[in-house]
C-alpha cells in the first residue's frame, strides 16, 4: 500500500472483516453528512455557550465557517476510510486543515479572546 496519506487507511484491506467495516464506516458517513447542518449549528453553539466573550459578529462567522469545515473533513474521512491524523506516527497521515480552521486561532487570540471554556 502506498505511503501518502491517502495510502492510510483506517482497516487493513487484509482484515477479514475490512469490507464489512468500510461498508458500515460508509453508512455511518453518508448518514451524519445528511445532518452535517445540524451537527456544525449544534458544535457552534456550544462553543458560542462555552465562550462569552465570542460577540463579535465577524469572529461568529469564522467560527461557523471553521466548524463546517472540520466537520465536512471529519465526514469524508468517516466515508472513504482514512485515517486520522497521525494514526501511524508518519507526517504524511496528517489531513490538511481548512484556511478558516488554521486563521481563527490567531483571530480570536489577536481579538483578546482566551481560549478557556466555562
Amino acid at each position: 500500500m502506498s505511503n501518502g496519506a491517502l495510502g492510510r487507511r483506517l482497516v487493513s484491506p487484509d482484515s477479514p472483516d475490512a469490507a464489512e467495516i468500510i461498508r458500515l464506516s460508509t453508512i455511518v458517513g453518508e448518514r451524519l453528512a445528511a445532518r452535517s447542518d445540524e451537527l456544525s449549528e449544534s458544535m457552534t453553539t456550544a462553543i458560542e455557550n462555552g465562550l462569552e466573550e465570542l460577540n463579535d459578529p465577524d469572529l461568529l462567522e469564522l467560527l461557523r465557517a471553521s466548524v463546517a469545515a472540520n466537520i465536512a473533513t471529519i465526514l469524508h474521512m468517516i466515508r472513504n476510510n482514512i485515517a486520522r491524523s497521525g494514526a501511524t506516527g508518519h507526517r504524511s497521515d496528517r489531513v490538511c486543515r481548512s484556511v478558516g480552521t488554521a486563521g481563527h486561532p490567531r483571530v480570536v487570540a489577536a481579538a483578546g479572546i482566551p481560549l478557556r471554556f466555562r
